[in-house]
């Protein structure tokens, strides 16, 4: 005997618990594994990035100077900062028998370019340099070049927008420092005829005897006494 189903009744089915489940119900979402650990974001290192400003004297010996660096690439291109680019500075290249540069000296113009960030944030200037002159300075300067190396990356933008980004980026760029003032030479002691170092002259020495001098009273002379006088 057979039992019959009822046409109205819910068709079940019954699963062996033993059973391996062989798919899962659909989401709508892409079979994508997740990213474990991450890449790190793009980047290019540029030995020369797209900066300039002027620089000028705070100190009337013409020792200290502050350099103003600004991203100078054309405003509504591909080289436009912008979010998800960050450009870090490494380093900086300037004549190192004239100038060095410091951390500090001009921390009320503005953030240090040491170890600074430029970013679509940053300000005009972006950054100050402190420019040292290396005394004593004895000729002109022959390059007043600032030139500044830099990382830039891109966390947050396609690998093309970056890539555009660093092709306007390498134009490259650079500040002009102001040329201090020279110091006089100091004067070399051996160059005195006398060998004097105080260079002053001893007086010379009179080996015979002068017109002017007074003679002796205690001397006579044997003209001034006659001889023979008459008796």
């Amino acid at each position: 005997m057979t039992s019959a189903t009822n046409p109205g009744d819910p068709v079940t089915s019954a699963t062996n618990p033993g059973d391996p489940v062989t798919s899962a119900p659909p989401t709508g979402e892409p079979d994508i594994p997740p990213d474990e650990g991450g890449d790190p974001p793009p980047s290019v290192s540029l030995p020369r990035l797209p900066v300039g400003g002027d620089s000028e004297f705070i100190d009337d010996t013409e020792n200290l100077q502050c350099a103003n660096v600004s991203w100078i690439v054309e405003a509504g291109g591909p080289g436009e900062l912008r979010r998800g680019i960050q450009i870090k500075i490494t380093d900086f290249k300037l004549d190192e028998q004239s100038f060095r540069y410091s951390r500090e000296g001009c921390e009320d113009r503005g953030p240090t370019c040491v170890g600074y960030t430029i970013t679509v944030d940053s300000d005009n200037p972006a950054c100050v340099l402190a420019v040292l002159t290396n005394r004593p300075l004895l000729s002109t300067p022959d390059n007043t070049e600032l030139r500044i190396s830099g990382r830039i990356e891109c966390p947050d933008v396609s690998a093309s927008t970056c890539e555009d980004f660093v092709e306007a980026a390498e134009e490259g760029g650079s500040i002009s420092l102001s040329a201090p003032s020279v110091d006089a030479p100091e004067e070399d002691p051996s160059s005195d005829p006398t060998g004097d170092p105080s260079g002053e002259q001893e007086p010379e020495e009179d080996g015979g005897q002068s017109g002017s001098e007074t003679p002796n009273p205690d001397e006579s002379s044997s003209d001034s006494t006659p001889e023979n006088l008459p008796g």
